[in-house]
């Protein structure tokens, strides 16, 4: 599930309504580029599953 309809779930459970506000309001995961994270910006010891990771993650961003 790569989107979802904005609002509350059923699923959520009792905490929702005070812990889940930003959650509420997305309807999909955040773009790369708002999360501000490259090769250059992640530790050392994360690069290599960075490397390993992105073509993944592009894949699915295309969807």
């Amino acid at each position: 599930m790569l989107s979802w309809p904005a609002g509350p779930k059923s699923i959520d459970g009792l905490w929702a309504e005070s812990s889940y506000n930003e959650i509420h309001a997305s309807t999909g995961f955040r773009s790369i580029s708002s999360t501000k994270r490259t090769r250059d910006t992640i530790p050392n010891h994360l690069v290599s599953l960075y490397d390993a990771a992105l073509p993944y993650y592009e894949k699915l961003l295309t969807h």
